[in-house]
């Protein structure tokens, strides 16, 4: 059998207990999706009075195309035979995509079972045939957006991560935290857990609260009532556009401890109160959030309220990184490469990757640090570099991956290899005559300007790498004592002014009420 071959249609093979023959109500609803470009083949497990899995691998082995697979779960009354046929398909075609079918959402622990032997997705029969055509266009056109929205990969991770899906989102109601690294897919995932729960058909909401001021963000999530500040208009939030669907809440810690606060009554009542001059507000929905963050070094950091975690957190699921699930890297890379020649393909000659490529992109060697997201970065690079062959060869890529591969960064969120620590033995000892209260200050100004540049100019990695444990109002304190003792090195450090005059301002401030 060639497995994911181009043809005029798709082909698809629909596998249950009764005929070869599509007689299954199902089966006679799937005919009609033809005009959608879909060919379906029809086979059963029936043999000679009972059931096995041998005339299904035999049609399998004769089938000149085939593109997917839709597998009954149920032989008679028999589950387990529907979860050896499908690990035994598995085990052949490793990249096929594979959805089980089953006439009832309610059996939990099989449905769980077939995620973990390696099914795709899963297919209850009365689904609409709107929401067939929408699944089989997932995994039968790696091109559509709708394809670009589900997590691909038959890794055991995958699979573990699937099936915990099934599992912790099959109720759709309590809230689930996803953590992994950045790239790893966590809105993929989120995106998992609502489209197999109850609300599939209600709203899917998908917000990054990083990157917007707190008093922004918090009319973002629960909307603004005219009066709220000077021009402000009637808007509705995130929350509302939410209600009976789901809600999913990335990077959770960008959020303040006060607005914490505020989401955490969220989740326990069920209510909110917009910005502005307001009564609270009832809703409902599935909670799903998300950090690239080990939470309990959030909660030790003080940027995670320890009661919105143990709510937030009554499923906690773990996406692996790419450099755990090398075996996914070739359906990744090849699927990466699809989209793109179906986009630019008429300007660019690459259309696969040659054996070096793929053994270098699956090497352990490297990191990956950046995850899909990276994988998918350096693709791009070497698809537009690539000139005259219809190859990615192992160079072009390797040349990408270096300009992407960042500075290996520690929890505090700086480069490992970079860190600042000063060689005592190197520095130079005031002289006769030095001013040391200059030269310390210099000394220590020196450290924290270096430090910054190395943490990209984020306070709060400066803050875990200099002063671990002390609050945010101890770096501007320092640099401010620093500067005061040596006021002819302001002008020297520019990047730290801002700080300094922060403190000089409130320290005004205060004297001025004081003096009142």
């Amino acid at each position: 059998m060639t497995t994911r071959k181009r043809s005029t249609a798709k082909h698809i093979l629909f596998i249950d207990d009764l005929h070869a023959v599509p007689t299954e109500p199902l089966a006679q609803r799937l005919m009609k999706l033809d005009p959608w470009g879909y060919r379906f083949h029809f086979e059963t497990a029936a043999h000679e009075g009972g059931y096995a899995v041998a005339p299904v691998l035999k049609r399998l082995e004769e089938m000149e195309f085939l593109d997917a697979i839709l597998l009954d779960i149920q032989f008679g009354e028999q589950h387990e035979l529907g979860l050896t046929m499908l690990e035994e398909i598995r085990d052949r075609y490793p990249l096929l995509p594979i959805i089980m079918l089953t006439s009832v959402s309610g059996n939990l622990d099989v449905l769980e079972t077939a995620m973990k032997f390696g099914a795709n997705d899963y297919l209850v029969k009365s689904t609409p045939d709107h929401e067939i055509k929408t699944l089989l266009e997932i995994y039968l056109d790696p091109t559509s957006d709708q394809s670009q929205k589900v997590m691909w990969g038959n890794s055991d991770a995958m699979r573990t991560l699937r099936a915990n899906i099934v599992r912790f989102s099959f109720d759709g109601d309590e809230p689930v935290l996803l953590v992994g690294e950045t790239g790893v897919g966590k809105e993929l995932a989120a995106r998992a857990c609502h489209r197999v729960g109850p609300r599939r058909n209600k709203p899917f909401i998908a917000f990054n609260t990083g990157g917007k001021a707190n008093d922004l963000l918090e009319s973002t999530l629960f909307g603004q009532e005219v009066g709220s500040f000077t021009g402000a208009l009637t808007r509705e939030g995130l929350v509302a556009q939410a209600h009976g669907g789901t809600l999913f809440l990335d990077e959770i810690s960008n959020m303040s401890l006060d607005l914490q606060v505020k989401l955490l009554r969220l989740v326990e009542e069920g209510e909110y109160r917009p910005v502005g001059p307001s009564v609270s507000r009832k809703t409902e929905f599935h909670l799903i959030t998300a950090t690239n963050k080990d939470p309990q070094l959030l909660i030790e950091q003080d940027l995670l309220k320890p009661d919105l975690y143990y709510r937030i957190s009554t499923y906690e699921l773990r996406i692996a990184p790419l450099r755990e699930r090398r075996d996914d890297i070739p359906l990744l890379a090849r699927l990466i490469l699809e989209r793109l020649v179906s986009k630019k393909g008429k300007h660019y000659p690459a259309r696969d990757f040659s054996q070096a490529a793929m053994a270098m992109l699956t090497d352990v060697a490297h990191p990956w640090s950046g995850n899909v997201r990276q994988l998918a970065q350096i693709i791009k690079h070497a698809f537009a570099l690539a000139k005259g062959s219809v190859l990615l060869d192992a160079p072009l890529l390797e040349k990408a991956l270096a300009k992407s591969e960042p500075p290996q960064r520690n929890k505090s969120g700086c480069p490992t290899n970079q860190l600042v620590s000063p060689d005592w033995a190197t520095i130079p000892l005031p002289g006769q005559g030095m001013d040391l209260p200059l030269h310390l200050a210099k000394l220590e100004l020196d450290t924290i300007v270096q430090t910054w540049e190395l943490c990209g100019g984020n306070q709060a990695a400066v803050m875990r790498q200099l002063y671990p444990g002390q609050l945010s109002h101890y770096f501007e304190r320092n640099i401010y004592n620093a500067f005061k003792r040596a006021p002819q090195l302001i002008e020297q450090y520019p990047t730290l002014q801002v700080f300094y005059q922060r403190v000089k301002t409130k320290r005004k401030g205060k004297q001025e009420t004081c003096n009142k």
